[in-house]
């Protein structure tokens, strides 16, 4: 069950970025940041922590009887933290390091004062 719940939540987030590629591409970005900031994240997580909430009641009696579906489960566990971290790991040094924008140049951001345009 668990595994047909993670493939559907995979399934989901890959059409939802090619969806978002799409609509991005067709000057609809209203709709292509809905899917990116809703559709995406809300594909992919809930089965997730259902996977994670599965797997810590579950994780004593998994040590005796290991089979691929549990391993790809905890692979896919690891990878999400793993991700996490990252994530956290990157926009802590962007901050502190003050990245700049590399497709704008300084008459560019000069003039780009008014977010609403």
């Amino acid at each position: 069950m668990i595994f047909n719940v993670l493939k559907f939540g995979h399934l989901v987030t890959v059409c939802g970025q090619i969806l978002f590629i799409l609509f991005k591409s067709c000057n609809l970005y209203n709709i292509a940041q809905f899917i990116q900031c809703i559709v995406v994240p809300g594909g992919y997580l809930p089965p997730v922590f259902y996977a994670i909430f599965l797997i810590k009641g579950e994780y004593s009696s998994w040590h005796s009887d290991v089979n691929y579906v549990r391993l790809w489960l905890l692979i896919e566990i690891v990878f999400f933290f793993s991700w996490l971290f990252a994530s956290i790991i990157f926009v802590l040094y962007a901050y502190l390091v003050k990245f700049k924008p590399i497709s704008k140049n300084v008459a560019l951001m000069e003039n780009d004062d008014n977010i609403y345009r």
